[in-house]
């Protein structure tokens, strides 16, 4: 009798373990909670390639632009800008501006003041979609 009543103690030692162990594993998968993006997701160089066209005459505009975000809100950037296929008068052009980015990763820079572009961040902060 005494050894059935120890082999019942041991059973049930070994399967508070078990599940004891189970539950630690369990929470260990567990993927952290994304908390989300800020200004500061945003930070350092990212170039670019803009194109399209002017809706009234149908001119085709091309620029490659180098951006730095510095995760404070603050961009600037250094364009070359061809306009109609003739690159505009004086090389690179630099503009200066703010931005601002969304919890849910979507953003907004103004540079100028006057130039406003929405995009979304993604990839953990190594690329920006226009």
């Amino acid at each position: 009798m005494v050894n059935k009543g120890m082999s019942k103690a041991w059973l049930m030692t070994i399967a508070v373990v078990l599940v004891a162990g189970a539950s630690v594993t369990a929470q260990s998968k567990i993927e952290p909670i994304n908390p989300g993006c800020s200004n500061l997701t945003l930070f350092g160089d990212y170039g670019t390639l803009i194109e399209g066209s002017f809706v009234a005459n149908g001119w085709p505009l091309r620029t490659a632009s180098m951006m730095h975000f510095d995760g404070k809100g603050n961009v600037t950037t250094s364009d070359y800008v061809v306009h109609n296929g003739t690159p505009i008068p004086g090389d690179w052009s630099s503009k200066s501006g703010t931005y601002s980015v969304n919890r849910n990763c979507t953003a907004t820079f103004v540079l100028e003041g006057v130039i406003r572009t929405h995009f979304t961040i993604s990839t953990a902060a190594e690329t920006f979609v226009e």
